[in-house]
This record gives C-alpha cells, sequence and structure tokens, in this order.
C-alpha cells in the first residue's frame, strides 16, 4: 500500500514510518504543507495519515484545498495529540475518514491507522475508542447538540483567529445578526458564558 505521513514531529514520523515500511508498505514523509502539497499532486496514495497541528500551520487545510481535491489519498486519517472537542470534530468533517489519538501505544497506533482502510465507504467519519480497541461512529462520542454544525465551524475556525463579528460576517457573506447568533450557540455547545482569545 502507498502511503503518505504529513507530521512535523520527527520521532513521531521516523517511527510510524518505519514499522509501516517493516510491514511492506511505501511510505514517504512531509513535514510541511508544501511539502505534502506537492507530493499529492504528484503521486497517487491510498492511506493519508495527518497531524492536525503542523508547526502552524493546519493539517486539514489540505483536505479543504480545491486544487487538492482529485489527489488527496483514498483514506486520511487524523493522527493529532489533540483531545479538543471541536478540532476533531473540524477534522474529521472536512473530508478525513478517521481519527486515532497519538496517546496510545504505539502498536495500537499502528494497528489503528491500518484498519481505518475498512472505514473508506463509511456513512460517517470514525474514531478510535482506546478502551475498545477499535473504531466508532463520530456520532456515537459526539451526540448531537454538543456538536458544531458546518456553519458554526466556518465561524469557529475565524473566531479563533480573533476576528470582529463584523469581519466574520464579512469573511462569510453573512448577516452581522446571524453571525452573532451562531456565536452564542457555539459558546453554549463549548461550555462558554463570554468569548475568549481560547475558545
Amino acid at each position: 500500500m502507498k502511503i503518505v505521513l504529513i507530521d512535523d514531529h520527527p520521532l513521531v514520523t521516523a517511527s510510524l514510518a518505519d514499522r509501516l515500511r517493516s510491514l511492506g508498505h511505501d511510505v514517504s514523509v512531509h513535514f510541511t504543507l508544501q511539502e505534502a502539497r506537492q507530493s499529492l499532486q504528484s503521486e497517487v496514495t491510498d492511506l493519508g495519515i495527518l497531524d492536525i497541528d503542523l508547526g502552524g500551520d493546519q493539517g486539514t487545510d489540505l483536505l479543504l484545498d480545491r486544487a487538492l481535491a482529485d489527489c488527496l489519498p483514498a483514506t486520511v486519517v487524523i493522527l493529532s495529540g489533540t483531545t479538543d472537542r471541536d478540532e476533531i470534530v473540524m477534522a474529521l468533517y472536512s473530508g478525513a475518514h478517521a481519527f486515532v489519538t497519538k496517546s496510545i501505544p504505539f502498536d495500537d497506533v499502528v494497528t489503528a491507522v491500518l484498519d481505518a482502510i475498512h472505514y473508506t465507504d463509511a456513512d460517517e467519519p470514525v474514531m478510535w475508542v482506546p478502551a475498545e480497541r477499535r473504531f466508532k461512529p463520530a456520532s456515537d462520542i459526539f451526540p448531537r447538540g454538543v456538536v458544531l454544525s458546518p456553519r458554526e465551524r466556518d465561524v469557529f475556525r475565524l473566531l479563533r483567529r480573533g476576528l470582529t463579528d463584523k469581519a466574520i460576517a464579512s469573511e462569510l457573506e453573512r448577516s452581522v445578526h446571524t453571525i452573532r447568533v451562531q456565536i452564542r450557540s457555539i459558546l453554549r455547545k463549548r461550555g462558554k458564558t463570554r468569548r475568549s482569545v481560547h475558545y
């Protein structure tokens, strides 16, 4: 299987790439978005393993890049250390097929990322559940009422960049009133009572 590993942590990438190669897979490693874009446009891959945080860049930007729409791996797994619920959900609903946390034992990471190919055509993204050592649908873990909607996720991304209500409305071509309603919903779902630079 042709695998592309996109992560800016050398120890993680070296260990995982070595193990996957020992299992007979062809693995290419990239540490930046720019490297990854060039690789994806030049070669067809079966499995992509992608970190969310790439040295300040968002790995999920690759999934949202229209120029890469026909170049993405058949299956994309997010492998990340984040525990932020909305970061995980946004990554999954940006086009990833599965989420695996880096906090599990290394052998389980290897098992999970390879098992993810079985969920390429699933009705919804899946998450690896460490206690059960298997994938479960994301909706089983993040029920309705706590997960941001796609439109709220658009607003949330801009909130985290520090944009004002007016700037967000302009960027998304929505009314300021609509943006304020969505911000209130975001704060409620995240259990906050006021805006914060941290969210």
